[in-house]
């Protein structure tokens, strides 16, 4: 039977065994666990326990977002630079005519095809890149719309001079030798050709009175002989929109190599005669 101790020497005894626990707990927290990151890393597997790390273990530096970014890689024959993109310009010239400037600092050399709608001209960029060509204002609101070496550009210019002058248009395509003809009325200043005329579009522009007969003139060639040459009519009116009429003119056999077809009344009826 052991001895009884008092109830004052049990609560002494009880006080002094919780002081001892909080000394010892106080202790291990100071000298154990103080140099310890309380970092929990988890792994992918659901079941895995939490594993401390160490402060003294160095932390992974972060990753840039740069470094997460998949390269772009260009293909050869992509275009990146800007600065080879076509510009065009255009500016109001006497007649009621529109300046096209074109420049391609990257594509001296190269072919250039423009159109303003009702008639297309052919050419090519000289060696800076640069072309340019007069174009008469068939319309109020001149578009005009090119293609260089597959790069589109396109620009507009509002021409009010349009309605109050009068211009006729020859267009085609090909190795053909037309021209327009006003029976003495008809100067060279009033007249031009536009395009290369060796294969391409190509037009012939007449600017002046509404009034005039204009005669077309197709040399028969051994190119043309025996075939049917097509070509249009274009033609601008006071009401700022411009008539486009295309048409065909059977040229005569080889025999006649070197002697012209006229095509009279082109803008009001169509009639052919050889001379």
């Amino acid at each position: 039977m052991g001895i009884p101790f008092p109830p004052d020497r049990r609560r002494a005894a009880t006080v002094a065994v919780v002081l001892l626990i909080a000394f010892l707990t106080g202790h291990i927290m100071q000298t154990v666990l103080a140099d310890r990151d309380p970092v929990v890393r988890m792994d992918e597997a659901p079941d895995a326990a939490p594993e401390l790390r160490r402060r003294d273990v160095p932390r992974p530096l972060p990753v840039p977002p740069a470094a997460t970014l998949v390269p772009i890689i260009h293909s050869p024959g992509s275009r990146v630079d800007a600065a080879c993109d076509p510009l065009m310009t255009l500016s109001a010239a006497g007649d009621a005519a529109v300046a096209v400037a074109i420049l391609a600092p990257c594509g001296g050399g190269r072919g250039v095809s423009l159109t303003d709608g009702t008639f297309r001209l052919d050419g090519r960029l000289d060696g800076r890149g640069a072309y340019s060509v007069t174009i008469p204002a068939l319309s109020l609101d001149v578009r005009v719309a090119a293609e260089v070496d597959g790069a589109p550009v396109a620009a507009s210019l509002f021409m009010p001079d349009a309605r109050i002058t009068h211009h006729a248009v020859l267009s085609w395509s090909g190795p053909q030798v037309l021209r327009m003809q006003a029976p003495d009325t008809l100067g060279e200043e009033r007249s031009y050709r536009l395009g290369d005329g060796s294969g391409g579009a190509s037009a012939e522009v007449y600017s002046g009175s509404e009034t005039t007969e204009l005669v077309v003139v197709a040399e028969v060639t051994s190119a043309n002989c025996g075939r049917t040459v097509s070509a249009t009519a274009i033609q601008s009116r006071a009401s700022g929109l411009p008539t486009v009429r295309a048409f065909e003119m059977e040229m005569p056999g080889c025999r006649h190599v070197g002697q012209v077809t006229r095509l009279k009344n082109l803008f009001d009826h169509t009639r052919i005669a050889e001379r």
